[in-house]
């Protein structure tokens, strides 16, 4: 597990912010692999982490917090196909919970 994020997380970021487009994104699909696994990972060790003082949080998975990266343009004005952040909610029932939670934003 990862207790901290990787540069390449803001360095892959920042690119993506300055060519937000499909074919720039398939063209480094290996490096947002890469540092979404990272991401993925250290949200893994946050949960596990909050779940010593939050027992509603124990056995919940990165998985199931950690928002795509592809943007909703259906009912937008900015058509840019991809978010620059990574995101997740941590709480008892993952992204799709109505409830409390945490969320975090790497941008």
């Amino acid at each position: 597990m990862s207790n901290q994020l990787h540069p390449n997380t803001f360095k892959f970021l920042k690119q993506l912010k300055s060519n937000n487009n499909k074919q720039w994104f398939v063209e480094h699909r290996g490096e947002y692999e890469e540092v979404r696994k990272v991401f993925v990972e250290f949200i893994q060790t946050l949960i596990d982490e909050m779940a010593k003082s939050d027992k509603t949080l124990i056995g919940q998975q990165a998985k199931n917090a950690v928002f795509r990266i592809n943007r909703d343009v259906r009912f937008s004005k900015d058509k840019t196909p991809y978010k620059t952040n990574f995101s997740a909610v941590i709480s008892s029932g993952g992204k799709k919970f109505d409830g409390a939670g945490f969320y975090l934003s790497v941008e």
